[in-house]
């Protein structure tokens, strides 16, 4: 019998998009385990969750980050911004420190950097238990069985949305929805973005974007790790009726029907 799990993180702001999100996959999938890693949450949080979902397994985590962000918005003259090339852009969005676009553009505070930190570390963990694991953020809602997904997992080790970025040279991940095939290739794939975190995000705070990294260490680290890229029913940021999932990613939190 193949083992599988969904591999979660949420913190107390988060909470709100996390009560709907296990409400819906105990709907749709009501024997799946759900490994929740709750951050600097109260105890009555851990209670509410459970009570939306029998199946999670919640993991409680105190660290008190600050939510404040930790550079400020970027000056309005680079929302005009005009790059005539490919190496030009690319010098423009990934500067190092902070001066870097995308981190000015995302606003990332300490906390969001342990939260993304911790969803990876808690994959990699479950790896130890199950076949299959499936990283699904919070801020979504799941409208289907998930059986297909992790089906996919039979010919492929991870399982990933990819879109295409003027900037980049490679298509970048929209990895709020992935999959994982248990095995030495995706324990290293995930070891290695942890450690990338630790030391970039972490420590020295010299960080672009979540998607960013996990596209540079699928690129860069070439361990020979198969890929599939899954369509948009799997992680749709439009709500269509037949998807799997809806993703609230980015802006789109504010309309998910929670």
């Amino acid at each position: 019998m193949v083992m599988k799990a969904v591999a979660c993180v949420s913190d107390s702001k988060y909470l709100k998009y996390s009560i709907p999100f296990l409400k819906s996959l105990y709907t749709t999938n009501p024997d799946l385990p759900i490994h929740l890693k709750l951050v600097d949450c109260a105890p009555g949080d851990y209670q509410k969750c459970q009570q939306a979902n029998s199946n999670v397994i919640i993991t409680p985590t105190v660290i008190n980050k600050s939510r404040k962000p930790r550079y400020p918005a970027y000056p309005k003259e680079y929302q005009s911004y005009k790059y005539t090339n490919k190496t030009e852009a690319k010098e423009f969005y990934c500067r190092p420190g902070p001066t870097n676009i995308m981190e000015r553009i995302r606003l990332y505070s300490d906390l969001s950097l342990y939260c993304i930190y911790a969803k990876y570390v808690n994959a990699r963990a479950l790896q130890n238990i199950y076949d299959k694991v499936l990283i699904l953020d919070v801020d979504a809602l799941v409208k289907k069985d998930l059986t297909p997904l992790f089906d996919i997992l039979d010919n492929c080790d991870v399982a990933s949305k990819q879109e295409e970025f003027s900037v980049f040279e490679h298509l970048i991940f929209n990895e709020g929805v992935t999959g994982l095939k248990t095995n030495d290739r995706t324990k290293q794939f995930l070891e290695n973005i942890i450690e990338f975190y630790r030391e970039h995000g972490l420590v020295n705070h010299n960080f672009q974007s979540d998607q960013l990294f996990f596209r540079e260490e699928y690129y860069e680290q070439n361990i020979g790790i198969s890929f599939h890229n899954l369509p948009n029913k799997f992680k749709d940021e439009t709500f269509k009726d037949d998807s799997f999932i809806w993703s609230g990613c980015g802006d789109r939190k504010k309309d998910l029907p929670i």
